[in-house]
């Protein structure tokens, strides 16, 4: 399981280059950025196939007086994941976005804008 967890990190954080992408966010870190959330993993093996499904949440964070820079985000992170991810030594044998969901959260002299992006991916081992 850990196998395919890792890959699958390592192959979303190599196609979200444009922006910041944490696993933990570094004191300092500045708007926009990108968060690997949080993740469940399944197992389908059959006798010919060793499978696993991940959900799997991306999180998008941008700050200012406008949700422009979120929403442009969101499409590049949706546009790189459904179209460029690769996973290592695993074929994807299901990529869809089962939740899209936005927040705001109102400070003083700005708004905080969070995107969350939940993924279901099924991975075969080769």
């Amino acid at each position: 399981l850990m196998d395919s967890s890792e890959a699958l990190a390592k192959g979303i954080y190599s196609v979200l280059t444009s922006y910041p992408c944490y696993e933990v966010v570094p004191n300092g870190a500045t708007f926009p950025y990108i968060l690997l959330g949080e993740e469940s993993i399944t197992t389908s093996d059959t006798k010919t196939y060793d499978r696993t499904k991940h959900l799997i949440t991306v999180h998008i964070y941008s700050g200012g007086t406008s949700s422009l820079e979120a929403k442009q985000i969101r499409a590049y992170v949706q546009s790189q994941i459904e179209n460029e991810l690769v996973v290592g030594s695993h074929r994807i044998d299901l990529l869809k976005m089962v939740l899209m969901d936005s927040k705001k959260e109102i400070e003083t002299d700005y708004t905080i804008f969070h995107w969350i992006v939940e993924y279901e991916i099924t991975l075969i081992k080769e």
